[in-house]
């Protein structure tokens, strides 16, 4: 029966690739042979199941080294997330001008409000689902 090897950066904990090898010499020789690109592996059974490289990591900050899930965030869901808050603190520009109708305590109700906005960042959340967005003063 095989065993399963985990590629992974030694610095980073970034998962290169997950390998099945026949011999635990078989797997060795692969380990010593990716050394010198800064690669390092171990037993998966030691360090814990990677279903998908992709969204695992390999914390390296613990010993022994294990697996944790990795939070990813498209590029394409942050440009939307930025969009929809630029388009929130667009709409109420008009809550912080000299010549608004608003009274001062309004104005910092707004302000609060705006700069919550401008606190969001798309790092903090993986989809839509997860979004909270500030409440909109009345």
């Amino acid at each position: 029966m095989g065993m399963r090897f985990v590629f992974y950066n030694e610095t980073t904990g970034e998962i290169y690739s997950v390998r099945n090898f026949k011999s635990h010499a078989q797997a060795e020789a692969n380990c010593r042979a990716n050394r010198r690109f800064g690669m390092t592996c171990a037993k998966e059974s030691e360090i814990g199941f990677v279903a998908n490289p992709n969204t695992s990591v390999v914390n390296v900050s613990v010993t022994p080294h294990v697996i944790e899930s990795k939070t990813i965030t498209p590029p394409a869901f942050c440009h939307e997330l930025r969009t929809h808050r630029n388009m929130r603190l667009s709409k109420s520009d008009w809550t912080q001008g000299a010549d608004s109708p608003l009274t001062d305590a309004k104005k910092a109700e707004w302000a609060t409000y705006r700069q919550a906005l401008r606190d969001m960042v798309c790092e903090d959340y993986n989809n839509w689902s997860e979004v909270t967005w500030p409440a909109k003063p009345s």
